[in-house]
């Protein structure tokens, strides 16, 4: 009932709910890639960059993280966002511009982004709640064609 009350209030605010996306969500697709660092030197570190760690790392450790990637392509988009990808394995991320629908990308480009992980919370009657892993990026540009080819 509260639910439904707040969709409408939502709706009528002109803040309606954001589709669910088309694709199966990210989800860590192998074991983490360890960090070698101090004991307390690892809550310290907040940012990734590379976009392997960021697809293997649990999402429980993704809390509160941010990321930054130069040169990933992206592999898929939709209305909302796009998919980046990290090789033939299947992993991938969803990205979610914060400029929303001003921010184009087609499939194959190559992009640098920055953002933080977000998690996007499913309620299901039968299955009860799971959260499923993005991107929320303040920054979405075209990779420069200017890098040196090494770093591609």
């Amino acid at each position: 009932m509260v639910d439904s009350l707040l969709l409408a209030v939502a709706v009528a605010a002109g803040q309606a709910m954001p589709a669910a996306s088309t694709t199966e969500p990210a989800r860590p697709c192998g074991p983490p890639i360890d960090v070698v660092t101090q004991a307390n030197e690892r809550a310290q570190v907040r940012w990734i960059t590379s976009l392997p760690l960021a697809v293997t790392t649990p999402p429980a450790q993704l809390r509160g993280r941010q990321l930054s990637l130069q040169d990933v392509r992206v592999e898929q988009v939709d209305d909302r966002g796009f998919w980046v990808g990290a090789g033939d394995n299947g992993c991938r991320l969803y990205v979610t511009p914060a400029e929303g629908g001003l921010i184009h990308v087609t499939p194959g480009e190559l992009v640098d982004l920055q953002g933080e992980f977000r998690f996007r919370v499913h309620q299901d009657e039968r299955e009860g709640s799971s959260s499923t892993v993005y991107v929320y990026a303040y920054v979405v540009r075209r990779a420069p064609e200017n890098r040196p080819t090494e770093l591609r």
